[in-house]
């Protein structure tokens, strides 16, 4: 059948239309199912525009359907992304919160970070490192939890650790001026070397069993605080104010306690033995069985309202110079072969106390009762009782032409074989047979005065 063609008009142009005959078309549907019919070629159109020719292409339908096909088909491919990069070490900005969990910092390195004053309270900081930190800005590690943390040889000046939780955490050679412990758990705490001041404060905290190994506490403040078993060798105490304390089983092994004073506090067991001791103060103080062997004593007082007693206390080797025992009761306290100066009793009691072989210079004994006391072979010079109880003391042997015997003095029973004294001084204390004594010479005796050589 003959190709059939017509013109038709669009617009003003001409379009020509070409028909295929019928069985051309049937022919071509089935080549189609034997053979791949020939890739159909894109129709084109051309328009004119305000004088310019634009030339219109279409694809076939065949080739937009292959389009769509391949588009889903990019469509569903899986897209790669770039693998995340290694997180970088923690670096702190203005906007913390976004970088640390601050509600948990265990085991953070935090030496170089800054934190606000009060960031820090009530924070989990269980073994993290402040070592080296200068935090010198007063920050506030109250409710803190610090156990096992570092911060060796930190600046912690101004800091405040109220409640705060530090069992076994190292602050040696840490600088705490000006700092606050109050109820704070210092257990087993590292404080060697550290730094405290006149205004450092530690208030009803517990220091037990912690090292304060040549620790510098000068004019620090402590008040009701434990430190059993803690660590004092070479531990300087200049000035330091204990009050309520409990010091039990201490060792001050080399300790430095210039002008300390204990108050109220339970110094048991503790050791001040080999020490030079000046200017301290124990008042209404504990002292069962406390080490003060072969110790310098330079003017310590012992005192309280009521009797404290004092007579377990260890002086073997002791030397005491100036010192004052008050409202004391040092019965059966072994003084023997020491050498004393200057020493007071006053209101003492100190039944069947050892002073043999003692010398005693320049001594009060001031309404005490020395009942059953032992002086035999003391040397006392320039010594004094006044107004006490002396039944039954024994001064066998001693030479007491300078010792005073004032106010009535109760001598009931006392030993004085062998004594040497003036007779009107043994006439005066109703002394009898047994007692050996020696008149003073007049100092005229055996020369002539001008008198006699003018008669």
């Amino acid at each position: 059948m003959p190709t059939t063609r017509r013109s038709t008009r669009h617009s003003g142009l001409e379009v020509e239309h070409v028909e295929l005959p019928a069985s051309s078309r049937k022919t071509t549907k089935k080549s189609e199912k034997v053979t791949e019919a020939p890739a159909p070629e894109p129709s084109r159109k051309s328009t004119r525009r305000s004088g310019t020719v634009v030339e219109h292409v279409e694809l076939p339908a065949s080739s937009k359907k292959t389009t769509r096909k391949t588009t889903k088909a990019l469509e569903l491919e899986p897209i790669i992304l770039d693998k995340p990069k290694p997180i970088k070490p923690i670096k702190k900005t203005k906007k913390q919160e976004e970088v640390l969990d601050m509600s948990n910092l265990e085991g953070k390195d935090l030496r170089t970070l800054k934190f606000a004053k009060r960031e820090l309270v009530g924070k989990n900081l269980k073994g993290t490192n402040f070592s080296g930190a200068k935090l010198n800005v007063g920050k506030d590690f109250s409710d803190a939890d610090l156990s096992s943390s570092d911060m060796s040889g930190a600046g912690l000046n101004h800091c405040i650790f109220k409640n705060a939780k530090m069992v076994g955490t190292d602050l040696s050679n840490a600088s705490l001026h000006w700092s606050e412990f109050e109820k704070t758990d210092l257990r087993n705490a590292k404080l060697n070397g550290a730094e405290f001041d006149t205004y450092s404060k530690i208030k009803g905290s517990n220091l037990s069993g912690a090292d304060l190994t040549d620790t510098d506490l000068s004019n620090a403040k402590i008040t009701s605080t434990k430190f059993d078993g803690a660590n004092f060798n070479g531990t300087i105490l200049n000035e330091t104010e204990f009050e309520n304390i409990n010091f039990t089983n201490v060792n001050l092994h080399e300790a430095v306690l210039d002008s300390a004073n204990f108050s109220n506090s339970k110094l048991n067991r503790c050791d001040f033995s080999n020490l030079s001791l000046k200017n301290i103060g124990f008042y209404k103080c504990e002292l069962d069985k406390t080490n003060f062997k072969n110790s310098n004593m330079y003017h310590i007082s012992f005192s309280g309202k009521k009797e404290i007693d004092l007579s377990s206390i260890i002086l073997d080797g002791a030397t005491l110079d100036k010192c004052t025992f008050s409202n004391c009761n040092l019965s059966e306290v072994d003084f023997s072969d020491l050498h004393i100066d200057s020493l007071t009793f006053h209101t003492v009691r100190s039944h069947d106390a050892n002073f043999k072989n003692a010398k005693l210079k320049d001594c009060g004994f001031y309404y005490s009762d020395l009942n059953g006391a032992d002086f035999s072979g003391a040397t006392l010079d320039n010594v004094t009782f006044y107004a006490g109880d002396l039944s039954g003391v024994n001064f066998n042997g001693v030479d007491l032409k300078s010792v005073k015997f004032e106010k009535d003095v109760k001598i009931d029973n006392a030993i004085f074989t062998g004594a040497i004294m003036p007779e009107k001084k043994a006439t005066s204390l109703g002394l009898g047979e047994g007692v050996k004594y020696k008149t003073k010479r007049a100092k005229n005796k055996g020369k002539k005065t001008r008198k006699n050589r003018r008669g």
